[in-house]
C-alpha cells in the first residue's frame, strides 16, 4: 500500500507466519522492548490504557518473551479526536476493508469463552479451603468465603457483606 508502511509491515508478518520462524506474533495489547544488547526484554504497558493487557503476561519470564512480537502494543483501538496523526487498529482495519473494523469490542478473555472466569480457573486449580474475610484495619471478620474467593481478580467486586 501507499507510503504509510503498515501494509508492508502486515505483509511481512504474513510471510513470517508462512515460513518456519522462531518468532511468535500475539495480539495482546502490550509492548515489550528488547534487543541483542539487552538479554531480557522488558514487558511494558500498551499505549491504549483501556486495552492494556500487560498484567496478563506479567508472570511470564522475560526470556520466554524474547521471541514474541506484539504488534498492537503501540496502537490505540480507536482514533483519538486529539491526535490526527495517530493511526488506530480500527483505522487500519477499515483501510484494509476488514469487517472487524466496525465490530463491537469484546470484553472477555478470548480463550475462556462464555464461562465465568472463576469457573474456568476451577477447571485447572484446586481452591484453598474456605476462610474468613478480615478487615485489615480492625481485625474484624466481615464475611466468609468458600475458598474460591482467592481466584477473584483485583478488578472484580467481591461483594463482601458488612464491608464498607
Amino acid at each position: 500500500r501507499g507510503g504509510d508502511g503498515w501494509g508492508e509491515d502486515f505483509l511481512e508478518l504474513v510471510r513470517k507466519g508462512l515460513e518456519k520462524s522462531e518468532e511468535v506474533e500475539d495480539n495482546h495489547w502490550i509492548e515489550h522492548w528488547g534487543n541483542d544488547a539487552r538479554p531480557t526484554p522488558l514487558l511494558l504497558s500498551g499505549r491504549d490504557a483501556k486495552k492494556d493487557q500487560s498484567y496478563f503476561l506479567s508472570g511470564v519470564s522475560g526470556q520466554s518473551l524474547r521471541k514474541a512480537c506484539f504488534p498492537l502494543g503501540n496502537l490505540e483501538k480507536q482514533s483519538s479526536p486529539h491526535d490526527d496523526a495517530a493511526r488506530s487498529v480500527r483505522d487500519i482495519a477499515a483501510a484494509a476493508g476488514l469487517p472487524a473494523a466496525d465490530k463491537k469490542d469484546s470484553v472477555g478473555i478470548c480463550f475462556v469463552g462464555k464461562r465465568k472466569f472463576r469457573d474456568f480457573l476451577l477447571d485447572y486449580v484446586d481452591p484453598p479451603p474456605p476462610g474468613d474475610f478480615v478487615c485489615v484495619d480492625t481485625g474484624r471478620v466481615v464475611g466468609r468465603h468458600d475458598g474460591a474467593a482467592s481466584l477473584l481478580t483485583v478488578g472484580q467486586g467481591a461483594r463482601i457483606g458488612g464491608a464498607g
